[in-house]
């Protein structure tokens, strides 16, 4: 299952999430408020940015990494 931790105003977290609904994948999302800095989300992604997207219990963190991962993984329809 995929996880996406974002924020609702962040434009990166909007782009995966637009990625992921145009995809038409399954996701669970969870506001991350990165000014916390909790230690389980830092242990996700070190810089403490979002979006990070966890699959497979592998984060992967950047909304252009992101998207190349998921057009590679999904590659249909193909929105890079």
């Amino acid at each position: 299952m995929l996880t996406l931790y974002h924020l609702w105003l962040d434009p990166f977290s909007r782009m995966v999430r637009v990625i992921l609904a145009e995809k038409g994948l399954d996701f669970d999302m969870v506001v991350e408020k990165t000014w916390d800095r909790r230690p389980e989300f830092l242990a996700l992604n070190p810089a403490g940015t979002v979006p990070v997207l966890v699959e497979d219990k592998k984060s992967y963190s950047h909304a252009l990494v992101v998207a190349e991962y998921l057009n590679e993984k999904h590659p249909n329809p193909d929105l890079l």
